[in-house]
């Protein structure tokens, strides 16, 4: 069974753009997520360590808990600056990429596209016209003997 809906990705320029687009959405969504997920970290653990602070003579057990919150918060900060770079170079590369393919896609493969529509229209104009020519030389064939 053949598909009658034309697949999109038909040549590998428009791939790379549509591949590019979804990479790009993709990274938009994942710099909210990587922003989110680490200021609720750091929003989790401020309270308590602003607390702990607080604390005239805090114990072992307070100083190890301070400690590990206050690393824990720059753990969180340190990742989200790396994930942003990353998802930064990501978001470059799809932009580039999705130029890349619509710009060929567009000057290399749709012309030679419309060419072969318009040299196909042609065919089947010049076709159309040869058959209403033989139907019109029947016709007035069939008329002749008539008389």
């Amino acid at each position: 069974m053949q598909s009658q809906i034309p697949v999109p990705t038909d040549n590998i320029y428009k791939f790379y753009a549509l591949f590019s687009l979804l990479l790009l959405v993709f990274s938009f969504s994942a710099v909210l997520y990587v922003g989110t997920a680490a200021n609720e970290v750091i929003l989790a653990n401020i309270v308590e360590v602003e607390t702990l602070k607080q604390e005239k003579s805090p114990t072992v057990t307070q100083q190890v808990r301070r400690a590990a919150l206050e690393r824990r918060m720059e753990i969180a900060t340190s990742d989200r600056r790396f994930f942003l770079v990353v998802l930064a170079l990501l978001i470059v590369g799809s932009c580039w990429g999705i130029f890349y393919g619509f710009k060929k896609w567009h000057t290399q493969i749709q012309p030679v596209l419309d060419a072969t529509a318009c040299t196909q229209l042609e065919l089947v104009q010049v076709e159309l016209e040869t058959a209403r020519a033989k139907l019109a030389k029947l016709h007035s064939g069939a008329t002749d003997d008539d008389t």
